[in-house]
């Protein structure tokens, strides 16, 4: 039991996050059910000793079927660690209210301070006002980058690169000094434990990143001296470089790369993390630590 709860529904269970989050909650005696729609989500998820009820967050009845199976009282609570605004936010929420369960955790992310007119961001914002005007007991968790073992989708690309390459080289825009806060996920999966614990974060949203902010040379520099490698940047003027993605994305049909990847790449990403530092009890580790970790991983399954 991690403070009155002691039976967990969760969406996203067997993701890179949200698998860390069920492995912590079955450390702590806590019954864990999961929306899984395949069978190997199953097998992880009952490896971790959670009971996968099959189903598909796309679809509405599936998704209802899983709400039925929750078996409602004091002791019940609702995880959601999936992708914000890409699913119905609104049905998710008054299912909670049909069945009656009140403590929930959302899932969004630090991308929605982004400004850029980035499609994504309008629907995660009213996925978070739909949470928020409900009379639901919510936290909303906002993660920044995400990284730090085994399926990390972000700097384990990063590391990959440089060990493959002699001498890796790294494109720099606007001098890579665009701040970043990277949170590792043993560190964000710690917050959904410590939310649980206490009534402190009930209708609060949360971001969640690094101790400091730090620049994407510096984040590129760490990594490398981790790895003991040589590197070579090169400076690119944003401008001309914006100009001539959106000039490759007008003729090819399906892009591999868009102009808006490249402004994001320049925009800061840090995020004040005091509120959950003051409430949470977050201590989150260096980036030097974290990234240390990662890497040994990463040289260690070689």
């Amino acid at each position: 039991m991690i403070g009155k709860y002691s039976d967990i529904y969760i969406i996203g269970g067997s993701g890179f996050t949200g698998k860390r989050i069920v492995a912590r909650l079955i450390e702590n005696g806590v019954n864990v059910y999961a929306l899984s729609r395949s069978n190997e989500a199953n097998r992880t998820l009952e490896t971790l000793g959670a009971n996968p009820v099959n189903g598909d967050l796309s679809n509405s009845e599936s998704l209802s079927r899983f709400f039925e199976k929750i078996n409602n009282n004091e002791s019940t609570a609702f995880i959601f660690v999936s992708s914000m605004g890409q699913y119905s936010i609104t049905d998710i929420v008054s299912l909670l209210r049909h069945y009656d369960i009140k403590r929930a955790i959302f899932t969004s992310t630090s991308s929605i301070f982004t400004k850029l007119p980035v499609k994504s961001k309008q629907p995660r914002l009213a996925a978070e006002q739909a949470i928020m005007q409900s009379d639901l007991d919510w936290t909303i968790v906002r993660p920044t980058m995400i990284y730090g073992a085994q399926g990390d989708r972000n700097l384990e690309r990063l590391i990959q690169y440089i060990v493959k390459l002699p001498i890796p080289i790294f494109p720099l825009f606007d001098g890579g000094t665009a701040l970043q806060q990277p949170i590792h996920v043993d560190d964000l999966a710690n917050v959904y434990i410590e939310l649980l614990s206490s009534v402190v974060g009930i209708g609060k949203a949360y971001n969640i990143g690094g101790p400091n902010p730090i620049t994407l040379k510096e984040l590129f520099d760490i990594t490398i001296g981790v790895l003991n490698k040589k590197s070579l940047f090169v400076k690119l003027p944003v401008p001309y470089v914006a100009r001539f993605i959106h000039l490759y994305e007008s003729l090819s049909k399906h892009p591999k790369l868009k102009k808006e990847q490249i402004l994001r790449i320049t925009e800061n990403k840090n995020v004040d993390i005091t509120p959950a530092i003051d409430d949470l009890n977050f201590n989150p580790r260096s980036f030097f630590e974290g990234i240390s970790s990662e890497v040994h991983w990463f040289l260690d399954k070689k």
